[in-house]
């Protein structure tokens, strides 16, 4: 069923995370940070990365915010009861990582896919195992052919909260840009070049009883924690699931209106990191 899902608590955080094959430096300790520049460097085209928890951790889905995986890259996730890996609970199976879009039955290239960090705007993968689970042990398995390495700068894991109902018709994608352009006495325009980020703002209209305290308490993180929300979760167009996906932190302060009977709504406008 395709839908909304958000995931406010990374239990990756919590985790001891191992990656083997990297480059100095750049080790699973990256996979920790926010910071979109410190990336962990698998030096070679497949990796393994193995989250273990002290204690049970509820595992629903595993996002890779940026990346360079490219086009023919794949994912699985696996989750095990125990920390040592015997007994497994879900597995997603293998699936496509970076899906690129296909402008038309002549174009096999798959070409347009911006899955890297050198546009500023790196978009998600997201992927989900059949049923949430609470496990010891997450195993990831990535690998990308088109490239000597795979550099990923943050991975989140965790339970999601699934609303009753979806966002409203009109959610809107965009790009957040500081670049600012000058024109010389000579007429030639000029750009002093900014940071980019990717937005996401969308209506949640109809917030049934049973979500509204989880939503109430989503809103009341205020602006400064980071979550991640897919409006088209598991869609069968995987690259509109793509772009209805995002990292980030709220740009705003939001609020939460009794709309009607048993009904509520909300607006979130989302900064991606």
């Amino acid at each position: 069923m395709t839908q909304i899902r958000i995931i406010t608590d990374n239990a990756a955080d919590r985790a001891t995370i191992t990656v083997a094959n990297t480059a100095a430096g750049m080790g699973g300790d990256k996979l920790k940070t926010d910071i979109k520049g410190e990336v962990c460097r698998v030096l070679a085209s497949s990796a393994t990365i193995t989250l273990i928890w002290p204690k049970l951790e509820t595992v629903g889905a595993v996002v890779i915010p940026a990346s360079n995986l490219g086009p023919s890259s794949t994912i699985r996730v696996r989750a095990y009861l125990d920390e040592a890996g015997t007994q497994i609970l879900a597995d997603s199976g293998v699936k496509w990582a970076a899906p690129g879009t296909i402008l038309e039955n002549w174009d096999f290239s798959q070409a347009l896919n911006v899955n890297a960090f050198t546009d500023g705007v790196a978009p998600i993968t997201a992927c989900y195992i059949p049923e949430q689970v609470a496990c010891r042990r997450v195993v990831i398995n990535i690998t990308n052919p088109d490239n000597t390495f795979i550099d990923m700068s943050r991975i989140i894991t965790g339970g999601y909260h699934a609303p009753k109902y979806g966002a409203s018709y009109g959610a809107s994608i965009g790009v957040n840009d500081l670049t600012q352009n000058t024109r010389t006495a000579s007429g030639d325009i000029k750009s002093d070049w900014g940071p980019r980020n990717s937005t996401l703002q969308f209506d949640l209209g109809w917030i049934d009883n049973a979500d509204r305290e989880r939503v109430r308490q989503l809103i009341s993180r205020g602006v400064g924690k980071f979550l991640f929300i897919s409006l088209l979760a598991e869609h069968d167009d995987p690259v509109l699931e793509r772009d209805y996906s995002i990292y980030g932190k709220p740009s705003q302060a939001g609020s939460i209106s009794f709309s009607s009977f048993n009904l509520h709504n909300t607006t979130f406008q989302i900064e991606g990191f």
